[in-house]
């Protein structure tokens, strides 16, 4: 029994000791699931970490997301703007009554 042991545990020290930054990881968020304050959330945690390995293992974070340029974003937004719509008004005629063409006058 005494051999069984002392082989146990020097499995868990090589294991240890070939650990890499993902077994870190997994003592990381098995500490946080144990701090969990009641048995709902603890199992709710481990199903939605459960569900993005599945999506993981199925391809679904294999492409980086798409990046958009804002400022051709932006500028193509401009061009494609109708200034002569309807709701357009002019700012002089938003501000016409307003504290902000009084104080901005004089």
């Amino acid at each position: 029994m005494a051999e069984e042991a002392y082989e146990v545990m020097n499995s868990m020290v090589k294991s240890q000791e070939n650990g890499d930054e993902y077994n870190v990881f997994g003592e990381i968020v098995a500490c946080k699931i144990r701090k969990l304050p009641i048995d709902y959330s603890k199992s709710t945690v481990q199903h939605l970490i459960n569900n993005i390995l599945y999506d993981a293992e199925l391809g679904k974070y294999n492409n980086p997301p798409q990046q958009y340029n804002f400022n051709m974003l932006y500028s193509q937004s401009l061009q494609t703007f109708n200034y002569n719509h309807p709701q357009c008004v002019p700012l002089k005629n938003i501000y016409k009554n307003s504290e902000c063409t009084s104080s901005a006058s004089s």
